[in-house]
């Protein structure tokens, strides 16, 4: 029976009378609740309750729910996501979600239902979720794959040390044989053309040529052998050997050899080749100011210019260093040449750059970086740092 209120009285066979509200009978019916029945995968059925783990290979799964909807008129739809960041899929009216080909990772999957596509259940059902990586990617594999770099990187560094010691005992037998042999040879020359110079007048000029060559000849075989000797691989032990040449080639009053002290040039690593090349540039500038610039004063710097360049100078107030090439022969005694000069600066990365000395004279600047490798200032102007470029060494600006 129903009441002008609108309540429902029912009353049943034995007797009992129940009443329906009409505020219950009228009232807004709200989204039916969601239950995951069931998740499956290629290794069997899976507690929804529980995280799902599957691998990377097959990880294909199906996932089942329900959402009752007692009576409401509509069959219920469902909508799911991967992520509670991510939007709602498109409504479905299966009751079946299948996944496949998920990425490594974890995922939250949520489902919700709706029986009239406006209004969706405020609690989702959820399934945690979580598709391992490839092996190659798992810890077990990447730890190993580690050990075996850090290993194969120590056999690699034992290696270049034991090669670094071989090429240094290599350089000290190399040079144990050049003075051994070949300085004393030169030596005896020299000492065998002084004897015959005061015998024998008639030879003088031509014996006092034969000690001279022998004396520079030494002099360079010195300086090669010292270059290659362990100890002498600094930019300090560089810089006092080239200030201890020059003042042996200035041993008269004029000109005279100046020269910062070797101790305020700090003991960084020089490479082999730099060492040799930037000993043999500088001694070579020296000698060419002493025998033709005619110069009252020569000045040897070596200062930093970057991070890893320095710039070695040698200035002198002659009358001016020859544009001609051919005004010392190649090979000559003590001499390398212009161009020999320019090829020994290609050779480590250098730049090479010579100009008049303001007042008369010339001065020689020479960029390089200490260790082999570090020539990325082949590609960068020195212009703006050196001044304008007189053009290459030996011809004319």
């Amino acid at each position: 029976m129903e009441n002008a209120t609108g309540d429902l009285w029912l009353s049943g066979v034995g007797g009992w009378i129940t009443r329906v509200p009409a505020t219950v009978r009228h009232a807004e019916l709200q989204p039916p609740q969601v239950f995951v029945t069931s998740v499956r995968s290629a290794r069997g059925t899976h507690d929804p309750h529980e995280q799902v783990t599957v691998p990377y290979e097959r990880n294909r799964l199906e996932l089942e729910f329900s959402a009752p909807s007692f009576g409401r008129g509509a069959p219920a739809q469902y909508r799911f996501r991967l992520e509670p960041t991510e939007p709602w899929s498109s409504p479905i009216s299966h009751p079946t979600l299948q996944l496949a080909a998920l990425a490594p990772g974890r995922y939250v999957v949520e489902v919700q239902a709706s029986t009239d596509g406006t209004t969706w259940s405020p609690e989702p059902a959820r399934v945690e979720l979580r598709v391992r990586a490839p092996w190659f990617l798992q810890g077990w594999f990447v730890g190993s794959a580690i050990g075996l770099m850090a290993a194969g990187t120590l056999v690699v560094r034992q290696a270049r040390k034991q090669a670094a010691l071989n090429r240094e005992a290599q350089r000290a037998r190399i040079a144990r044989d050049l003075h051994d042999e070949i300085g004393s040879g030169l030596g005896t020359i020299g000492l065998l053309a002084g004897l015959a110079s005061r015998r024998s007048s008639s030879a003088t000029d031509q014996v006092d040529e034969i000690e001279m060559l022998a004396g520079e000849l030494g002099t360079s075989l010195t300086d090669i052998v010292t270059s290659l000797r362990s100890g002498a691989g600094t930019l300090r032990s560089l810089h006092r050997h080239v200030v201890d040449r020059g003042r042996r080639l200035c041993s008269t009053p004029s000109p005279r050899f100046e020269a910062a002290p070797s101790e305020s040039v700090p003991a960084i690593s020089v490479s082999p080749a730099v060492r040799i090349n930037v000993l043999l540039i500088a001694v070579e500038a020296i000698h060419n100011a002493v025998r033709h610039a005619r110069a009252r004063t020569i000045q040897l710097d070596l200062t930093r210019l970057g991070r890893r360049t320095w710039v070695l100078t040698v200035v002198d107030d002659g009358i001016g260093m020859p544009v001609d090439e051919t005004a010392r022969p190649e090979g000559a005694p003590g001499g390398m040449g212009l161009a020999n000069l320019r090829s020994r600066a290609a050779e480590i990365g250098a730049e090479l750059d010579w100009s008049p000395t303001p007042g008369g004279g010339t001065t020689v600047r020479l960029v390089f970086a200490p260790e082999e490798g570090s020539h990325w200032f082949r590609w960068f102007r020195l212009s703006p740092v050196l001044g304008t470029r007189r053009g290459p060494i030996g011809r004319a600006p």
